[in-house]
């Protein structure tokens, strides 16, 4: 999952930024960034899959990764 940390970080920057924006930036600037954060969320979905790592673990192995043993 280190390979992803860095688009990660970039695309919360930008949710960041865009949320802050409204507030000290001219309209235009604000609407441009709306526009292109659809970009910015499918860079982030194709970077995930292309280079995220799938658990090797099943459902019914482990309800949820960080709870040990087999549930019931």
């Amino acid at each position: 999952m280190k390979k992803i940390r860095l688009p990660l970080l970039l695309s919360t920057a930008y949710v960041l930024i865009y949320a802050t924006t409204p507030h000290w930036t001219p309209e235009y600037i604000t609407a441009s960034m709306y526009l292109l954060s659809p970009l910015v969320v499918l860079y982030l979905v194709w970077i995930v899959l292309k280079k995220g790592v799938p658990s090797e673990l099943t459902f019914e192995e482990a309800f949820y990764e960080d709870f040990p043993g087999k549930q019931k």
